[in-house]
């Protein structure tokens, strides 16, 4: 009898296969598609995008992540126009934090060797 006994495997790929069907409407046109629940996935009926927002913001993450190139001190900054006076004030903020990034860093460090 085909059909009667479908084994273990057979059995489970046939209830993963009933069990986690999915389908959303399209935005575009309102017909149902078979969603995989993936932003790239396309209406079957018109082929726009089903899940749009969600690829957009895919991509606007990608860009920040992209963007978002590592740590970035906030050292005081000299302009060509600044006086002398005032670049001789900035020159000594500087050395203030380069001088606490420093201390800051050993401590960490002394912290971590001690630590293991």
């Amino acid at each position: 009898m085909p059909g009667y006994h479908y084994g273990r495997q057979a059995f489970y790929d046939l209830l993963m296969e009933s069990t986690f069907k999915s389908s959303k409407k399209c935005p575009n046109c309102g017909q149902w598609s078979e969603w995989d629940q993936q932003p790239t996935d396309t209406c079957e009926h018109c082929g726009a995008l089903l899940d749009d927002e969600t690829l957009i913001r895919t991509a606007a993450r990608e860009a920040d992540r992209k963007e978002d190139k590592g740590f970035d001190l906030d050292i005081i900054q000299i302009h060509p126009t600044d006086a002398w006076y005032v670049i001789f004030y900035k020159r000594i903020i500087q050395v203030l934090q380069y001088s606490f990034i420093a201390i800051m860093t050993f401590i960490l460090w002394v912290l971590a060797f001690i630590a293991g």
